[in-house]
């Protein structure tokens, strides 16, 4: 996106747009003080807001009577107007520099990695009057774009709606929307951008709506098996006008934003291949119990392989042992074995997603492989973190360490897809051609 001197007049952008404005810059959010403010120029590109001011804001010392430069958000917060009429409010940053000049006059360059921008004057302490929320996701334009109809039935500004759940508070659904821009040729328009957004209906105000978009982005990234990013939240009133955009820079935002995800539109996992169980996956998401969520939390935490071997056996294995934390025999008796806590955990999975890793015919049996998997990351895990079981002949080396982290890695990932409520003949196609059984 080119850099431009006007925000879109619903304010569409993600952390991926680019665009430069002018503007007025105080720690007052009224007009009057905005207007005499200090002047500057707001950049934004990849999540981060660099704001350059002629004149560095200061804050008024309680203790001396004097002031003293703004150096992050603890000194106060910092409003905005910019020239084309946006408001804007930074809630995370920190101050890179000022000069000094001749007394009164000190540039200063202020980097915000969280910020809000609005339609409307923003005033403290002051409660969004909000109808809809609508967020934007690393991704989900291509896993969702089934619903995206062919150009030429795009009329008007209709965008139906694709409901995927509800909930006392809520409704989720998946929307597109489009614009259109003018090639300078006899007034021909053509579509340059498409995008489909999670919409929450809401119904009655509560943090419900914020867990559940947290964890359907988990469920992207575990769908596309790295780390998803949330790249806008836009607060909708019941007139359709976006009053808070809000855009903040994570570690993933300038990674996300050069990956191309066309790929996923060609394994079994796009949402295409099962439409028809979206309501059954918004409720399993909706409705996943702490500890499974948990052992989404720990299987995404090393989903970008950012630790190394050892590190990410010891982070797997214990992630399922929270996971089956408090489990018990058929006779109330609590699994407290880690090593029968696999076991019974394995189990869990079908006959079609075991086959992937098992022997079905020796799955109501005694299986040596079975075994022997278990008991080498048991025994490793404990002899990385504790130094016991040195002598144990089921440690692994590091020529095969790689193998059973890979397969163990498999393993979590086929169970976290099957609980979702992902169809198993997906799973199980999208994983035939690893040939899990000859890792180990």
């Amino acid at each position: 996106m080119k850099k431009r001197n006007t925000l879109n007049n619903n304010l569409r952008e993600t952390t991926h747009s680019e665009f430069a404005l002018m503007g007025y810059f105080s720690l007052d959010s009224s007009i009057d003080k905005l207007l005499k403010g200090s002047v500057g120029k707001l950049e934004y590109k990849n999540g981060i807001a660099s704001i350059e001011v002629a004149t560095a804001i200061q804050q008024k010392s309680d203790k001396s009577g004097g002031t003293y430069n703004i150096e992050n958000e603890s000194d106060g917060v910092i409003y905005g107007i910019l020239e084309d009429g946006t408001f804007v409010r930074l809630n995370k940053f920190h101050c890179n520099h000022w000069v000094r000049h001749i007394p009164g006059f000190s540039t200063a360059t202020y980097t915000a990695y969280d910020i809000d921008f609005s339609k409307e004057i923003f005033t403290q302490n002051s409660l969004l009057n909000y109808s809809w929320i609508k967020i934007t996701l690393d991704s989900l334009s291509t896993i969702g774009s089934f619903i995206i109809p062919d150009i030429n039935q795009l009329k008007g500004k209709d965008q139906p709606l694709v409901k995927i759940g509800t909930t006392d508070n809520f409704d989720a659904y998946l929307s597109y929307e489009w614009k259109h821009s003018n090639n300078g040729i006899a007034g021909i328009t053509y579509k340059t951008n498409i995008t489909v957004d999670l919409d929450l209906k809401i119904k009655r105000y509560s943090n419900d709506a914020y867990v559940f978009f947290n964890n359907f982005r988990n469920f992207l990234s575990v769908l596309n098996d790295f780390q998803v990013n949330i790249t806008s939240i836009r607060y909708i009133n019941e007139q359709g006008n976006t009053i808070l955009l809000r855009l903040y820079k994570s570690s993933l935002t300038d990674r996300n934003g050069k990956l191309d995800y066309l790929n996923v539109c060609h394994n079994e996992l796009y949402f295409q291949e099962y439409r028809d169980k979206l309501l059954t996956i918004f409720k399993n998401i909706n409705n996943a119990d702490n500890k499974f969520n948990l052992l989404v939390q720990n299987y995404i935490y090393n989903i970008d392989d950012e630790l190394n071997l050892d590190s990410a056996l010891i982070n797997y294995v214990n992630a399922v042992d929270i996971y089956m934390n408090g489990r018990k025999y058929s006779n109330g008796k609590p699994i407290r074995n880690l090593a029968s806590k696999f076991k019974f955990w394995i189990k869990e999975l079908p006959n079609t997603l075991y086959s992937l890793f098992f022997d079905v015919e020796k799955r109501d049996h005694e299986d040596p492989k079975i075994k022997k998997f278990i008991t080498s990351i048991v025994d490793t895990r404990d002899y990385l973190t504790h130094y016991e079981k040195q002598n144990s002949a089921f440690l692994l080396n590091d020529s095969n360490r790689l193998d059973y982290i890979i397969f163990l890695r498999a393993l979590i990932h086929v169970y976290i897809l099957y609980k979702y409520g992902i169809p198993e003949n997906s799973i199980k196609i999208n994983y035939e051609g690893m040939e899990l059984k000859n890792r180990i």
